[in-house]
C-alpha cells in the first residue's frame, strides 16, 4: 500500500476568494471598519441605490450584532437574507442582501420601499439559491478565520428552535411554487428543439437567448467562444 504522504496548499488570497464570492453569491461584499467606514466593497452597485448603505436604520442593525464565531443571518419577509460577519480583529462585513426565491416584482418593490431606495433607479434584488449562498458564506468564513462551519451549524446557531427554522423553509417552498404558477406556461420540448437548432445552425446569439429564458440565474453566463 502507497503511503500518502500530507499536502498543503498555497497561502489563502483573500481577495481572490471574495472576488469569486460576489459571483457565485451573487451579492454585494462590503468591508467596514468598526467604525462604520467603508473599507472594501466587492461587487458594482452605487451607494445610493444600495440598501445597506442608504438606509442608516438598516446599516446601524447589521453593524450593531458584535462579535460572533458564526456568519449571523438576518431575514427579511422570510425570503431574502443578509449575512453578517463581525471578526475581534475590528471590522464587519457584510454580504447581500439576496432574495432565496426568484425575484417577483412584489418583493422588489417592498425592498425599493422598506430601504428608502429611489423607484427611478431601477434597484434589482439579486437572487441566489440558499444553497449557493450558504456555502459560498461557509467558503468565505473558513477563509477568514480557518474555521469549518457546515451547513446545520449555521441553522443551529441562527435560529433559536426547529420550527423557526420549518416556518421558514416551507415558506421559501411555498412562494417559490405560488409564483412560479403564476408564470406564463413553458414549453420544455420547444425550447429543447429551439436549443438543438441554434446549436445544428452555430447560431450563438440564439443559442443565448434561449438559455436565458430557461434559466434562474444561478449558473455561469455562457461562453463567448
Amino acid at each position: 500500500m502507497r503511503e500518502i504522504k500530507e499536502y498543503s496548499c498555497a497561502e489563502v488570497n483573500l481577495d481572490y476568494v471574495l472576488r469569486q464570492a460576489v459571483i457565485q453569491m451573487h451579492a454585494i461584499i462590503r468591508v467596514f471598519d468598526k467604525d462604520g467606514y467603508l473599507i472594501r466593497k466587492y461587487g458594482v452597485l452605487d451607494d445610493d441605490k444600495d440598501p445597506v448603505m442608504r438606509d442608516t436604520d438598516f446599516f446601524r442593525l447589521l453593524m450593531g450584532y458584535g462579535w460572533q464565531d458564526c456568519p449571523h443571518l438576518y431575514y427579511e419577509y422570510d425570503q431574502v437574507i443578509t449575512a453578517v460577519i463581525q471578526m475581534d480583529l475590528g471590522w464587519v462585513m457584510v454580504i447581500g442582501p439576496v432574495s432565496l426565491v426568484p425575484v417577483y416584482k412584489e418583493l422588489n418593490q417592498k425592498m425599493i420601499m422598506v430601504h428608502h431606495l429611489d423607484p427611478t433607479d431601477r434597484y434589482r434584488l439579486s437572487y441566489c439559491s440558499r444553497e449557493f449562498f450558504v456555502c459560498g458564506l461557509l467558503v468565505v468564513f473558513h477563509a477568514l478565520t480557518g474555521q469549518e462551519l457546515s451547513v446545520d451549524d449555521i441553522w443551529e446557531k441562527n435560529f433559536m428552535n426547529s420550527e423557526m427554522k420549518k416556518r421558514l423553509e416551507q415558506n421559501l417552498v411555498e412562494t417559490t411554487i405560488m409564483h412560479q404558477e403564476k408564470e406564463m406556461p413553458r414549453a420544455p420540448y420547444n425550447m429543447e428543439r429551439r436549443e438543438m437548432e441554434c446549436i445544428t445552425k452555430g447560431d450563438k446569439e440564439g443559442l443565448r437567448k434561449v438559455i436565458s429564458e430557461m434559466d434562474v440565474g444561478e449558473r455561469g453566463i455562457l461562453a463567448v467562444d
